[in-house]
């Protein structure tokens, strides 16, 4: 019993570790080649591995597509809630929170590149709309409710804040597509200072807005 329990936890680490790969491979091509040049035989060239075992662990070319999509959106994921429990000081996670968007973990020219092909491609666009709404929806709440948190208590303040980050959403978005160009010309460093600079002067700006209509009562 306990060797066919050894055998089978073996055998799922070697799945485990096939579909890793072949993931891998599948983020590799997309970057290098787009959608139109993705096929499971250059998955499987690039992962070492048969044709027949893409087939096997996933089935068809749109469930590898999403479970690249699952893969990098669990990444994401994962480093955000590694952010918000490492900075429960509401006066540093708005900050921690922009940094997180540029981690390198995450923030590379591959990986990158392929969240533009499911952005960019007509097709992926249309399938994936849904999933990456509500995936950008949860970090945009979350930033906006860490700057609320710094704003005077009143009513409107989550509204207030959500207006507050919109430009640094766009900047962010703006950077990621400059860092797919520009590749290791782009100075990530900056892009974070510049991001945070914006988000303290629209909240100084909210603070002042305050005290003027406090002060003209």
């Amino acid at each position: 019993m306990k060797r066919a329990q050894a055998s089978m936890g073996i055998n799922r680490r070697i799945r485990e570790k096939r579909k890793r790969d072949l993931i891998e491979a599948t983020i590799d091509v997309l970057a290098a080649e787009g959608q139109a040049g993705l096929t499971l035989g250059k998955v499987a060239k690039r992962a070492r591995l048969a044709v027949g075992l893409v087939n096997f662990h996933f089935g068809s070319k749109a469930k590898l597509l999403a479970a690249v999509f699952r893969h990098l959106g669990r990444e994401f994921d994962d480093l955000w809630e590694e952010t918000l429990t490492a900075f429960p000081d509401p006066r540093a996670r708005p900050a921690a929170l922009i940094a997180a968007y540029f981690d390198p973990r995450i923030f590379t020219p591959r990986k990158l590149a392929v969240w533009f092909v499911f952005w960019s491609d007509a097709r992926l666009r249309d399938a994936f709309r849904r999933s990456a709404i509500r995936f950008e929806r949860r970090y945009i709440l979350a930033l906006a409710a860490s700057v609320a948190d710094l704003l005077p208590r009143r009513g409107g303040s989550k509204a207030l804040a959500r207006r507050l980050i919109d430009p640094v959403i766009a900047m962010i978005d703006g950077y990621w597509l400059q860092a797919m160009i520009y590749g290791a010309g782009f100075d990530r460093e900056a892009a974070i200072e510049n991001a945070r600079a914006v988000l303290g002067r629209q909240i100084a700006e909210a603070e002042n807005a305050t005290t003027r209509r406090k002060l003209s009562r």
